[in-house]
């Protein structure tokens, strides 16, 4: 059985926008520069979720969660829904 290959520590890119932006984030129409640190994570999917996780008012994680097709997550108010 082959083994995953680590995820690498990445610098800049959207990542980082979403995770400084301190805020849960959907994106429906998902398009990332080639250039993107996280690119090949990117790579033919469409929608993408992001939820930052605090620790002393800090953004310091993010779960992110995407999916090939566009369009395909629902919006809602998630201060209102979260806490």
């Amino acid at each position: 059985m082959e083994r995953p290959r680590p995820i690498a520590l990445l610098e800049g890119g959207l990542l980082s926008e979403l995770i400084y932006r301190e805020e849960p984030t959907i994106i429906n129409d998902l398009e990332v520069s080639p250039t993107d640190p996280a690119a090949e994570y990117f790579a033919s999917m469409g929608s993408l979720s992001a939820i930052p996780m605090f620790d002393k008012g800090l953004s310091l994680n993010m779960v992110v969660a995407m999916r090939k097709t566009r369009g395909a997550l629902i919006r809602n108010d998630c201060r209102r829904t979260c806490g």
